[in-house]
């Protein structure tokens, strides 16, 4: 009996072959007739035929909803992931023009000289430093690592100190650390 083609199961219980293509991919639960049908063509029980469909069904209902809602969580993860990424680049952007302005060369010897001038104040330093670390240059190491003492302490204030959180990030970055954010801004900044 169970050798059964679509086309012979269909005839036997008195349904097209698309009813039966539909219940066997759970697309369709028969009907009370029907499943009495089912059952007594395949000497099963009644609930045999309803249990075994229902719960198929729900388990593919439950899988489709678990699909969408990490396809959805993707996404919404990807869109903040992009927006941050413009965010950190447009920022590192803006802080390079702004020293350059200022002090004349590229972003990394402007950024170094922001960095150095004592007369700028703390917050305008540090975030050259978070500058620099960005983006990853090299040449920026030496005086990374003249100002890091390799004392951070619990709490900084950005504004009353060099961070030497701010530069144990930005000497990582510059070493040759991973940047994950950076490959995406990086291309688009002309850092000369």
């Amino acid at each position: 009996m169970r050798d059964l083609t679509q086309e012979q199961l269909a005839d036997k219980i008195g349904v097209s072959r698309q009813t039966v293509i539909a219940i066997e991919s759970d697309k369709y639960l028969p009907s009370l007739g029907l499943a009495f049908k089912i059952a007594r063509l395949f000497k099963v029980t009644i609930e045999d035929i309803f249990f075994l469909k229902e719960v198929k069904m729900k388990i593919n209902l439950l899988k489709e909803k678990l699909f969408y809602a990490v396809a959805v969580g993707i996404s919404i993860f990807l869109l903040f992931f992009f927006i941050g990424c413009a965010w950190i680049g447009y920022e590192a952007k803006t802080l390079c023009q702004n020293a350059k302005w200022e002090y004349g060369g590229d972003c990394v010897e402007a950024l170094i000289a922001q960095l150095n001038d004592e007369h700028q104040g703390f917050r305008i330093r540090n975030h050259a430093i978070w500058a620099l670390g960005q983006f990853g240059d090299s040449r920026a190491l030496p005086v990374l690592q003249s100002n890091y003492t390799g004392n951070i302490p619990a709490r900084e204030p950005l504004d009353g100190t060099i961070s030497q959180y701010e530069l144990k990030k930005a000497v990582n970055l510059t070493s040759g650390g991973l940047n994950i954010t950076a490959f995406l801004w990086r291309g688009f900044l002309n850092k000369k």
